[in-house]
């Protein structure tokens, strides 16, 4: 609507060429008006290219705020892991020492047999039966002992590969948590800029209003001293 009025009022000025050369006030109004009109017309391309940066910038930080959440379920589960692991291995621990008191005390008492084997000859139907039901129960245990000693590896193995990995995970919750902070300050930066560039805006507007008032003042004035003549 506004550009439609000034281009009739530069039609007008056409029609009337000696009345508008013949005052230079109007002609300096004019391009004054010009140029408010282009500093409006780039504020607001700058405002638009502001505003489309902005809902990029959120895009981003919503994206990453989801990659953030997904790390850290992740991260939760690897400690769960780590955590069962640790329990088992310390159960483990606990029967591998009663293991070895059980194997010390019948090597100790496979012992005393052997000793009591050379002066007891009338017990040594009893004491050959001791002995080999000791026999056993070292093999039982020597056997159990080795069992779990494979099993012990191998936990110690999970916990190792958990331990890593929940290094990894924490080391990329840490970039994503970098990322997401540079992006915010990327979009504060381009908010306040935003805000400036409207304050700017306003500003052009507004003298946009006052010199195309006074154009249109200027014309009517030529106008009506064209018409004393």
């Amino acid at each position: 609507m506004k550009n439609a009025f000034i281009t009739l009022c530069l039609l007008a000025a056409i029609a009337a060429p000696q009345a508008h050369a013949a005052d230079p006030v109007l002609d300096e109004i004019k391009a004054n008006l010009d140029e408010a009109q282009k500093k409006v017309d780039l504020a607001k391309k700058q405002i638009q290219d502001l505003e489309a940066n902005d809902s990029k910038l959120k895009k981003n930080i919503q994206e990453l705020d989801t990659a953030i959440n997904k790390k850290n379920d992740e991260n939760k589960d690897t400690k769960d892991s780590l955590s069962e692991y640790q329990q088992k291995l310390s159960s483990t621990n606990s029967a591998k020492r009663e293991f070895e008191r059980s194997l010390e005390k019948d090597r100790h008492e496979l012992d005393m047999v052997n000793k009591d084997l050379d002066s007891v000859e009338r017990k040594l139907a009893s004491l050959k039966a001791a002995k080999k039901a000791l026999e056993e129960s070292i093999t039982i245990s020597e056997d159990n002992l080795s069992k779990m000693g494979d099993r012990l590896g191998s936990w110690q193995k999970n916990i190792d590969s958990i331990q890593k990995d929940s290094a990894g995970v924490q080391k990329d919750l840490d970039e994503l948590e970098k990322q997401r902070d540079a992006q915010a300050k990327s979009r504060l930066e381009n908010q306040e800029s935003l805000n400036k560039l409207k304050k700017v805006l306003s500003a052009q507007e507004n003298a946009y209003q006052k010199l195309d008032s006074k154009y249109h003042a200027a014309v009517k004035e030529a106008e009506k001293k064209e018409k004393q003549r």
